[in-house]
């Protein structure tokens, strides 16, 4: 995954370098990629320069390294943003839509970075001033699965299903961007999943549930970390039970916990 800042640091020039290194390596070992470029808080200044309106906000998250600044993000719905980012979406597809290592492509854009999570979700006063809506961020949602599915018309696409704010029916954003990635051939993800994941859990569900594209985890953590709640090999079961096909796991967990990674492996490759 890249910053938006770093692959377009000015507009209209993009610089694929890493993306293109990893892709090499991986392919050099005969192993597949995906691929996720963050917007949100990594977009770059220029995109301001141009006229975008800014959303402020401190960052109350303790496990983002920024915990505790002031940062600012695009507002996602904003006309400038969108055109910009749906521009650079354009681009990613034409570097990559035909790369046949690259196997999933990570939809992105509306949101504080990877998934569908706004800044200060709890901030409803200061969206509202904003102008959140929950049709504004769905009409958002929709037109960037559309470019992302014009851009990538042969990859495997997903979305990181999460409530984007704490406020107005969160859920009915979530119910009507899964509905959009159904109609769009698009898969969906948790980037949530532990081992203390209860079955019961609404996003969890949606996933097990969901009819489209095959859907997949990223881990909530490591493993190791007291909040995951438990074992990969239970959060790997977990898992399996909603019909995943694939895994983002920690890298620091296929040292620590090398069985419960090939468990994964020789669960998610059975023909």
């Amino acid at each position: 995954r890249a910053k938006w800042h770093e692959v377009e640091p000015e507009e209209g020039l993009y610089d694929w370098s890493m993306f293109d290194s990893v892709i090499e390596h991986a392919a050099a070992y005969g192993k597949k990629v995906m691929l996720r470029v963050l917007p949100g808080v990594h977009a770059p200044q220029w995109v301001y320069d141009a006229g975008a309106t800014q959303f402020e906000f401190v960052d109350e998250n303790p496990y983002h390294p920024t915990y505790g600044q002031t940062l600012h993000t695009p507002v996602p719905w904003d006309p400038v943003y969108l055109s910009k980012w749906l521009a650079l979406v354009d681009a990613f597809g034409e570097r990559y839509g035909r790369n046949q290592a690259v196997v999933i492509v990570s939809v992105t854009g509306p949101a504080f970075g990877g998934e569908m999570h706004l800044a200060a979700k709890n901030d409803a006063d200061n969206w509202h001033d904003a102008g959140y809506s929950n049709s504004v961020l769905i009409d958002a949602w929709q037109q960037t699965i559309d470019a992302y599915r014009a851009a990538f018309p042969r990859t495997h696409l997903t979305v990181a299903i999460a409530t984007p704010v704490n406020f107005d029916s969160p859920m009915d954003v979530v119910g009507a961007v899964i509905e959009y990635c159904s109609l769009r051939k698009v898969g969906i993800q948790g980037n949530w999943l532990a081992a203390k994941t209860p079955p019961t859990f609404r996003l969890y569900q949606e996933v097990a549930t969901y009819s489209g594209a095959p859907v997949g985890f990223q881990m909530l953590c490591s493993a190791a970390q007291g909040r995951f709640g438990g074992t990969l090999y239970t959060a790997v079961d977990r898992s399996l039970e909603a019909n995943a096909s694939f895994l983002e796991l920690y890298k620091i967990d296929f040292t620590r916990y090398p069985e419960d990674v090939a468990y994964a492996h020789d669960e998610l490759t059975l023909e």
